[in-house]
């Protein structure tokens, strides 16, 4: 799942972006959530930012400004993507400090575009940095992220992988699923004729 944290104090903006942002997530299929902020203090009192993935901030917010929110998020996580998304475009110099990935500006016009061509920079990283193993189905191969493997279970001579929210029927057999398991994080169980993969920790 995609963590997304929207943090601005412009309610129609914060609104406007958790729309935006949701729409691209549901087009494209990811499992993801959507946590909204008002102010950079009312996310940092949470100390939650070092779970999120993705993080929006709009600058010139009181109390404290993006600017420092984001540094205070980087003093705790190097990982999570920060985008700045606000109207003064003075400030760009000082997001690339904190290594942030965009710098949107807010016009209604071409935010929606912005937006998208963000997440699309932005998910195909995530992407690229996740481990996946193809398998054989009935109607060709499909690649399954190994983050969002549940668990695998041999049943009736026939391998089920039971990944976030679906459950895909595969052609490999037992013997080849044993060894490739080795390489992964995986406790093995026995239960009379099944045998169940699950994920480490889960």
């Amino acid at each position: 799942m995609i963590r997304i944290a929207i943090c601005d104090d412009e309610k129609y903006f914060r609104l406007r972006e958790e729309e935006l942002v949701g729409e691209y997530m549901e087009k494209r299929g990811y499992s993801y959530s959507i946590a909204t902020y008002s102010s950079g203090k009312e996310m940092l009192a949470l100390r939650d930012e070092a779970g999120y993935d993705i993080i929006f901030l709009d600058i010139n917010m009181e109390e404290m400004d993006g600017i420092e929110t984001a540094r205070r998020i980087r003093q705790v996580s190097d990982k999570v993507f920060i985008v700045f998304v606000t109207a003064y475009i003075t400030y760009a110099l000082e997001g690339y400090k904190v290594n942030a990935v965009r710098y949107l500006l807010k016009e209604e016009n071409c935010l929606k575009n912005a937006l998208k061509e963000c997440l699309d920079a932005v998910t195909a990283q995530m992407d690229a940095g996740k481990k996946k193993y193809e398998i054989n189905l009935p109607k060709g191969r499909k690649s399954i992220p190994i983050d969002n493997l549940l668990y695998v279970e041999s049943r009736l001579h026939k391998v089920f992988f039971f990944i976030m929210e679906d459950e895909i029927r595969s052609t490999i057999n037992t013997a080849d699923l044993t060894k490739l398991v080795k390489s992964w994080s995986l406790m093995v169980f026995s239960a009379s004729t099944r045998v169940i993969w699950s994920i480490s920790g889960m």
